[in-house]
């Protein structure tokens, strides 16, 4: 989400989603996104469930909805293909290292909201 909403910020001036961002160690999230992620479990919109592993945890979250690709622009739907296309083999950790050398991550300090002007910054994932 973070990458499709900020590259599509520096494309066109407007983010996707209208969330804001800030930055914990596992890389930028919406701000609250827990909240979020309560709010639509609760709905059935999405299942969330955490596993843990050794001393790993994973969340997993899964949409329980279709989606529906007539909200979206095309730019906001070529973005968003761009995004998926560009981390389809990357496990978790290699997009948090990828994220963890962007301008974004290394100029601001944990728990801080992070503005939109770093979108002009942030790798085009091409």
């Amino acid at each position: 989400m973070f990458y499709a909403d900020f590259l599509c910020y520096k494309s066109t001036g407007v983010s996707i989603t209208g969330l804001e961002y800030s930055k914990i160690n596992l890389g930028p999230v919406p701000y609250e996104y827990e909240s979020i992620i309560n709010k639509y479990a609760k709905e059935g919109k999405i299942s969330y469930k955490i596993k843990i592993k050794g001393e790993y945890e994973r969340h997993k979250i899964k949409s329980l909805i279709v989606f529906n690709e007539n909200l979206f622009n095309s730019k906001e739907l070529q973005i968003i293909n761009n995004v998926k296309n560009y981390f389809k083999d990357y496990k978790s950790k290699d997009i948090l290292n990828y994220v963890h050398k962007e301008k974004v991550f290394t100029e601001i300090n944990f728990y801080q909201n992070i503005s939109y002007d770093y979108a002009f910054d942030i790798n085009d994932l091409v």
